[in-house]
């Protein structure tokens, strides 16, 4: 194995790594990654719908009930082989925004300590299904 020291970092309390911001208090998404999704303007073809929904997956796992946050999002690729069968609807654009309203509130991802109660949290509707361990920690 040969290391490219440019690209490595060494000793540190916090930083960048796979597309996460690690502290010691838990994992947030990437703050770079955050505010290109919120800057991103509604997508006007296909290939940029494709994207929303790549960087919509990239935060998947710090926005609540994603699944049925996104269904209109998603719904506008389904059956969309061609380029000019895309179609923005509204439905689509009151989705996005409630995304991007759900970005500003993001919980931090935590890792459970040994011994520690933990509790399962399940949701269900009628297009996904959802579930989230939760952990309290001093009234939090």
């Amino acid at each position: 194995m040969k290391l490219n020291l440019s690209k490595c970092t060494f000793g540190v309390e916090e930083g960048q790594f796979l597309g996460s911001y690690v502290t010691r208090q838990g994992i947030q998404p990437s703050p770079t990654k955050v505010d290109e999704f919120m800057e991103n303007p509604p997508p006007s073809t296909l290939r940029d719908a494709q994207g929303l929904n790549g960087k919509i997956t990239a935060l998947s796992r710090f926005i609540s009930k994603l699944a049925d946050k996104a269904m209109p999002l998603f719904n506008t690729l389904k059956g969309c082989i061609e380029k000019s069968n895309f179609q923005w609807t509204s439905a689509a654009k009151v989705a996005l925004q409630g995304i991007k309203e759900a970005l500003h509130k993001l919980p931090m991802l935590a890792s459970p300590i040994p011994g520690e109660i933990l509790q399962v949290y399940l949701s269900t509707s009628t297009e996904a299904i959802s579930s989230i361990l939760v952990v309290e920690r001093e009234g939090e």
